[in-house]
Parts: C-alpha cells; structure tokens; sequence
C-alpha cells in the first residue's frame, strides 16, 4: 500500500522497510510543503509490528500448519495480543492484535493521504487561476 501511494505521488524512494517507506513519505511532504504529517506514534509501531508478522510469516511460516503459522522469526515492537514461544518465537494470543494492526494501518494512509489530498487541490486551484490568467 505505501508502495503505490509512492508511485501515485512520485516520491523517490529505495527504501525497503515500511517504516522506511513511510519515513520517506513524510520527509518527502515536508521538503515540499514545509510541513509535518503527524502520525501517532502507536499506529507506526503496530503497524511495523504487523508487518514484521506478516514478512516472516512469508519468508518462514506456512499457514497450512498451526505450527508454522505461530511461529515467526523476528521480533515485534508492540507486544499487546502477541506472547512469546522460546528464545525466538512469537505467538499471537489475541486476534484483536491483528484488527487493531489493520486500524492503525488504515488510520496512517489515510492520515498521509488526507494531507497530500488538501495540498494537491489547492495546487489544481492555483493551476486553473494561472490558466484563466493567461
């Protein structure tokens, strides 16, 4: 998702992390609106926590086994819903843990999306004024 809003708005970007991506996003607003996007903190960690799940899930896991589907390989910076397994397994306890992931990543995109939104129509208007001008 935060790859195609990249691509919509042509921000440049080789990031690889979604925290990256977004970090880029926000730098990218800043330079050319001299302006913040303020994201609460709390979406970004279940968000990048959620998407620690879901890479490892990928690139270890299986869904056709409880086990493997249990077991993930990395860590994760927001433990509500989530416990531990082991040295290096986490489990999720709680399906609200993946719901309340889902919110906070829908709350940032369109958190981003709003704010580029205002600025884009008010360049549309300042673009038409310009036409009507000349």
């Amino acid at each position: 998702m935060l790859n195609e809003f990249v691509l919509y708005n042509k921000i440049a970007n080789n990031a690889t992390l979604p925290s990256q991506i977004l970090d880029s996003i926000l730098k990218a607003y800043k330079t050319k609106y001299g302006e913040e996007i303020t994201c609460i903190e709390e979406n970004v960690e279940y968000a990048n926590s959620f998407y620690r799940l879901l890479r490892n899930l990928y690139m270890h896991g299986s869904l056709s086994k409880e086990k493997d589907r249990c077991t993930l390989f990395n860590y994760a910076g927001v433990t509500n819903g989530l416990k531990t397994f082991g040295i290096d397994t986490i489990i999720i306890a709680d399906n609200d843990f993946l719901f309340k992931a889902l919110d906070c990543f829908k709350t940032i995109l369109v958190c981003v999306d709003d704010a580029f939104t205002q600025y884009l129509s008010e360049e549309q208007k300042q673009l038409m004024r310009a036409k009507d001008i000349v």
